[in-house]
Order: structure tokens, then sequence, then C-alpha cells
């Protein structure tokens, strides 16, 4: 993960926040947000609930559903690209 720019559900989401207030974080065995950054990642965070899609490579993350679409997209460029090598 060192040095890889991905993108998945930051800390601040509102079900983290409705679990932490709720006493149940303990029930949650990580916040993705922090160790993947602890792990040497390039956590790309957009607002929550936005559209934000990250690629790197050949990975490709996107923040939440919001994120479907231009996901499929970079999918579908990659595989295009992939298919004319």
């Amino acid at each position: 993960i060192i040095g890889v720019g991905l993108f998945g559900q930051p800390a601040d989401y509102d079900a983290i926040n409705a679990l932490a207030a709720a006493g149940q974080t303990n029930n949650v065995p990580f916040l993705l947000e922090s160790t993947l950054k602890e792990r040497g990642a390039l956590f790309q965070a957009a607002e929550n609930w936005q559209n934000n899609v990250v690629v790197d490579g050949r990975l490709v993350t996107g923040q939440n559903p919001a994120s479907a679409g231009d996901l499929a997209q970079e999918i579908i460029q990659l595989l295009a690209q992939r298919k004319e090598q």
C-alpha cells in the first residue's frame, strides 16, 4: 500500500460517527482511513457522499455509491487501454 493512491470510507462518515456515539467502535476491527494512512497509502478524500474516484495504475477505487458511474468509466478506459496493448 505504500505510495499507492486510493480511496475508501473516511473516518468521519456518518456510519462511523453513529457507531462512536453509541460506544460501538470496539465492534469495528479498524478504521479504514487511519489504517491505510498508517501503512503509507495516499488516501484521497472528498466531502462525505460526494463523487470521488482515484486511479493508481490498475487500481481503481471509489468513495461511495455516488462514485459508481465514474468508477465504471475508469475501469472501461483501463480495459480498453489493455486491449490495445
